[in-house]
Order: C-alpha cells, then structure tokens, then sequence
C-alpha cells in the first residue's frame, strides 16, 4: 500500500473510500462522473470504473483497446447527453489522436479515432452539454472545435493555430448569449478567449507565470489556475484580476499539477503537488481544509472531484514514472456546516418556513378566539355591527358636507361672475351716453317737479270756476252733487252727471 490517511489541519471530515486498480506506470489523467464512472488514463491506455455501488477494489470495465501506437492517454472528458441514455468518453493521446468511446451493455465500443491535423500531444479537451460540442488542444497550437453527432462521432466545426504557443488546457465559457472558449499557455501564462461560433480570438490576458491546468466555474464567474512556483491562484472572469492565492509548497521541483472545482457552489478547491499531498482548500476563506496524502511523497499531478450520489468524491493518483502497479484513491468528505454558503442558504430556508408556520398558528388561534367571543357573548357581534354602521353614517355625512362645500363654492363662483357681467354693462352704457345728456336728464326732472306743483296748486279755483259755471256754491266738490279729482297736471269735474276732463300745462 502505498498510501496512507493523514490528519486535516481542521477536522477528520474526509473517509478513504479504496483504491481503483488495474494501471500500470504513471497516471496523468483523471475524469469522474456524476453517474459513477470514473476513468484513468497513463502509460498503458484508459481505464474505467464504476463505483457507483461505492466497492472497494473494482475491477476495471471492459474496453475495447490499450495504449499501442496511440501512445499515453494524456487528456480525457465525459460526455453526458440528455438526448443520449449512454455515457461517451473523449481523450487525447501522445501521438495526437482523438479517440471516442460509447457506452454498451457492460462494456465500451470504440466509435471513432482519428489524428488531429497538425498531430501532436492532446493536451487539453473540454465538453460542453448545452451546444454538444467537443474542443480538443495540442502541443502544437491547434485548437479544433467538433460537434458530437448522436452515434458518438465527432465532425470538425472549425480549426485554428496559433503560432509560438503552447496550450495547456481549454474550457467553455458563456458570457451571456456569446459562447466563448478559453485556452491557456503553459510557459508564457497567455490566456485567450476565443469565439465559439469561428475561433476567432476576442481578447487576450496574461496571469504572468506559468499555467499548469486551468479549472473554469462560469456560473461563479472565476476561474483557477495552477501556478508552479506559488500554488492555485483564483482570478475573477469578468475583469480577470488575481483575487487570492492558496499556497501549495514546491519541495522538489516545479511541476505542473492540476486543479479543479469541487462541490456544487464552487466553494472547493482541489490541487496536486510534487510531494504526495492533495490538497483540499476553501475557495470564500483561502483555508486549507484538508490534506490528504499518498505515501512516499511522489508527485500528484492528477487530481479530480465529483458530487457522487450528494457526497463530494476527490481522487488522486500518482504521476511519477513507475514500472510497476499504480492505483487510483478517492476519499468521500464530509463538508463542515459552515463550510459552505449553501449551510446558509438552507438555514434562510429553514428560518422561513418556521416563519410561515408560526403565522399560520396565530391565525389560525385568532380565528378560533373570535368564533368562541361569538358563541359566548352575542352582545359582543352587536357592538361590533353598531360601530360599523356609525362609522358608516360618519362616512356619508362627511361625503354630503363636502359635497355642500362643493355647491356654495360653486354658487359663490356664479354670483361673481354676475356681478361681472353688471359692471361690464355698466361701463358699455357710460361708453355709448353721449355727452351732456345726464344735464338734460337733470334739467327735464326739475321742470316736472315744479309744473306738478303748479298743478296742484291751481287746481282749487278751477274747480270752483267749475262749479259756479253750473250753478252750484263756492263749496269745493260737494260729495253729493260733484266730485274733483286733480292729479299732477289733469283735473277732472263731474256736473249733473257728466264729467269733463282738465289739462292744466
């Protein structure tokens, strides 16, 4: 045995699960699925398990070929499709060839395997599930994109080549609506984002140093890196500024290790070394949660994480050229409450439903004092009912005092602009009046005021020349023989039964 369980410098949250044997010589390449599959790839070609029934010691499934002319299988993915019910696997080999495996009735079939152009090493595969697309680098700086056809077939979408740079690694990534592809140098630490629909490069970044292996999380929006001389640098996407450092210490030589996401907030880090340790940090605090180690200090470039049936799986193995028997370790942890943002998202969901349950009791044991208050005190349902009808009563009186303020405000307006309409006339009248003529008016009064008081004045001897002419007495108007009546300018007689009418001027 070549590994041992080793302390955290935290807590034993970790639990060794066995060892996936049957490689031989150096592992460089590991890839886990969610399903259970698990596939190595070294020296002596691919192997695959299944540990979904979590036993110890497996043997390897079947497949179809070994390493032979392809060389060491040097990068590896799974593709998962929703439209497909069997798993697929792509990898990479030394020699440049691109090989695609189908799953069957207990075994894998080979379905493709072509030379890339320009061959040389794969160093890099991605896949992404959304688009079904494979991209593939290598040593040479062709980056090829395929579409994954349903018998598990790859047909080429474009190729490109960049000149001076070698690819360590690629990745997906969507901004949005653009779909974007992310390659990495290995000696220059030059990044670039490619377009995805033709491979033309948009920008390009430089995280100084060398880049080992490059893990992306773009629902996070960051991205890891392994830097030899430091250990894991964590950069933001959007900006891609170095947001922390998690140190891995270099105690024999610089060697490229990789890293990689674990758990499913991206709250994990994962990472190889050169001597023997994997290391298990947390993304938010920069903490090394915990060290797993495989004995006798060997070099761990091979790293992977997976979410097995809930349980975060981390596997390791041993990279440094042996000629002997190598296995694949893998250890389940048990992440601390705290450890995780999802412990807080849930204790926010718990809150609220306790929340909601306490309300839901208060009204329902409110609901239940008003029905016994009912039962018990009738007098209580009558108040209630005359207040509601005062209250009501207040309501419409307050409406009909406003709407009488609404009609004397309204009546006030109309007496205004009467009284407008009388000024107006009067000022159109002492317009049109012509001048002089209020003198006249004046002068015409006067002389009908004086001429009616001749008249009355005189009226006296008229009557009684009226009455000598007719043989009566100086008497004034005898009620039983005649009757005077004089007005303002008129005098009438009435003689023997005859009236005769007087105009006095």
């Amino acid at each position: 045995m070549f590994f041992s369980k080793t302390k955290s410098n935290e807590s034993k949250a970790y639990t060794f699960q066995g060892e996936l044997k049957g490689h031989n010589g150096p592992i460089l390449c590991i890839t886990a699925s969610v399903n259970g599959l698990v596939a190595g790839g070294g020296a002596d070609g691919v192997k695959i398990w299944d540990i979904g029934e979590e036993k110890d010691g497996q043997v390897p499934i079947k497949v179809p070929v070994g390493a032979g002319i392809r060389g060491a299988t040097t990068a590896m993915t799974w593709v998962i499709r929703d439209d497909e019910p069997d798993d697929g696997l792509v990898f990479g080999t030394q020699c440049g060839y691109l090989v695609c495996w189908k799953e069957g009735d207990g075994a894998f079939i080979e379905t493709q395997c072509h030379k890339v152009a320009n061959p040389g090493e794969i160093t890099g595969i991605a896949f992404e599930a959304s688009s079904n697309r494979v991209c593939s680098s290598n040593r040479n700086g062709v980056i090829q994109l395929y579409a994954v056809s349903p018998g598990m077939t790859l047909q080429v979408v474009w190729s490109i080549s960049i000149d001076a740079y070698v690819p360590k690694s690629v990745a997906f990534r969507t901004d949005g609506e653009n779909r974007q592809l992310m390659v990495s140098g290995l000696y220059d630490g030059i990044i670039h984002t490619l377009r995805e629909s033709d491979g033309k490069i948009e920008h390009t970044r430089d995280v100084g140093g060398m880049i080992g292996s490059v893990a992306i999380n773009p629902q996070k929006g960051v991205f890891c890196i392994d830097d030899p001389t430091e250990g894991v640098g964590l950069f933001r996407l959007d900006s891609g500024s170095r947001h922390r450092t998690f140190p891995v210490p270099v105690k024999r030589s610089w060697r490229p290790r990789q890293v990689c996401f674990a758990a499913e907030d991206c709250s994990v880090i994962v990472s190889g070394s050169d001597h023997g340790i994997i290391y298990v940090f947390n993304r938010r605090t920069g903490d090394t949660m915990h060290k797993l180690e495989i004995a006798n200090g060997n070099w761990v470039q091979t790293v992977a994480a997976t979410n097995l049936n809930g349980t975060l799986t981390v596997f390791g193995a041993r990279s440094q050229d042996i000629g002997g028997p190598n296995s694949i370790l893998y250890w389940t942890l048990t992440l601390p409450k705290n450890s995780t943002r999802k412990s807080g998202r849930n204790l926010g969901w718990y809150a609220t439903v306790v929340l909601l349950v306490v309300l839901c009791l208060f009204f329902y044991v409110k609901a239940q004092l008003v029905a016994t208050m009912k039962f018990v005190h009738p007098e209580v349902v009558e108040l209630s009912d005359r207040i509601a009808q005062l209250r009501a009563r207040e309501q419409f009186l307050f409406q009909m005092e406003q709407e009488e303020e609404q009609r004397w405000a309204e009546r006030l307006i109309e007496m205004e602009q009467e009284e407008q309409r009388w000024a107006e006339l009067r000022v159109l009248e002492n317009t049109r009046r012509p001048e002089g003529q209020d003198d006249k008016r004046m002068q015409h009064r006067q002389d009908t005021g004086r001429t009616r008081d001749e008249t009355v004045t005189t009226s006296t001897p008229i009557v009684e020349s009226i009455n000598a002419e007719g043989g009566h007495s100086k008497d004034i108007a005898p009620p039983d023989t005649a009757t005077a009546t004089v007005t303002a300018g008129v005098a009438e007689t009435m003689n023997n039964g005859s009236w005769r009418r007087l105009t006095m001027y």
